[in-house]
């Protein structure tokens, strides 16, 4: 069951997802527009979007004053359900109803602001929010950090323990000019995917025509010293092809991309970056995946040209 969530758009090497998710016996997906990942479901549950349900909003991982408000339902759109409303329905015919006790999001909300002394009507009436906890200017000198040590770790004991570097160190990404020169004579561009496009969040929002009209297309940067090397301009559609796959994109000329580095944002349905991406090598720390170092190559309809094979060479 996929939630709140399109994978084939924000996961690494989507070609393999889509592979995994067509072999599973049954795919469920809640959400309120038929998504990339929607499309491969047995089931698509419809459910309102934000407009249409009452949501907590909490300013913590924003500012140092952590701030909870109400982001208010503001419309009433028949026949969808909210999201609750569906997780309550599947625990029910689950028969897991006793852990939904609620009749309505609002009693569910109201016992989740129970500790507080709250309820959803006070939060209305407080458009600004509510400071939960005050924020003190160097609190770290009465309290100290948040290490084992409670001191400032350069040196982390902790990591250490782990297996890990205890000291920041440089390794050469597993995917480079470098560490992989045999795989680079075929693709000899770097390619970083991930930069964020003003307006988007994620794969959210490229339904919105006023947001289309500000940035229509995926894109990949390049700079133009290295688009000349390849014969291309500004606007034309190439292919950026990968070890994982190859997608077709237009062109966007950016003097502040270094030269042998191209840049493609994700979250977009067609020119998918991460149909590009690799799914098998992560941080050994954080489980992340290395979206930021690929290495790729570029070519004009399908064909390299004379200046595409020089510069490849």
């Amino acid at each position: 069951l996929v939630a709140g969530s399109n994978p084939i758009l924000t996961w690494p090497n989507a070609s393999l997802l889509k592979k995994a998710l067509s072999r599973l016996d049954f795919l469920a997906v809640i959400d309120p527009f038929m998504t990339e990942t929607a499309r491969l479901a047995d089931l698509v549950l419809p459910c309102a979007t934000f407009l249409g349900e009452n949501e907590f909003w909490d300013s913590a991982h924003l500012s140092s004053e952590p701030r909870l408000g109400l982001a208010p339902k503001t419309c009433n759109l028949q026949g969808l359900p909210t999201n609750w409303e569906l997780w309550k329905e599947i625990a029910q015919r689950m028969g897991y109803g006793d852990s939904f006790p609620w009749k309505t999001d609002k009693d569910a909300m109201n016992f989740r602001l129970s500790p507080m002394e709250l309820t959803i009507d006070d939060l209305k009436n407080r458009p600004d929010g509510y400071v939960y906890h005050h924020w003190r200017p160097k609190k770290y000198q009465l309290e100290g950090f948040r290490t084992p040590s409670g001191r400032v770790e350069v040196y982390s004991e902790e990591l250490e323990r782990y297996g890990h570097a205890p000291l920041p160190v440089y390794e050469e990404p597993a995917e480079s000019p470098v560490s992989a020169p045999h795989l680079a004579t075929t693709y000899p561009l770097v390619l970083t995917t991930g930069a964020r496009t003003l307006g988007y969040l994620h794969s959210r929002f490229r339904n919105v025509p006023s947001l289309l009209k500000r940035s229509p297309e995926p894109f990949v940067e390049i700079n133009p010293i290295t688009a000349n090397e390849y014969g291309i301009k500004a606007g034309e559609t190439v292919i950026v092809e990968s070890p994982r796959g190859k997608i077709r994109v237009k062109v966007k000329l950016s003097p502040g991309i270094l030269p042998r580095v191209i840049s493609i944002p994700h979250g977009w349905g067609h020119g998918n970056a991460n149909i590009l991406t690799d799914d098998t090598r992560l941080d050994p720390i954080t489980g992340f995946p290395a979206d930021r170092s690929l290495l790729a190559r570029i070519t004009k309809n399908g064909k390299s040209g004379r200046s595409a094979k020089k510069a490849q060479e």
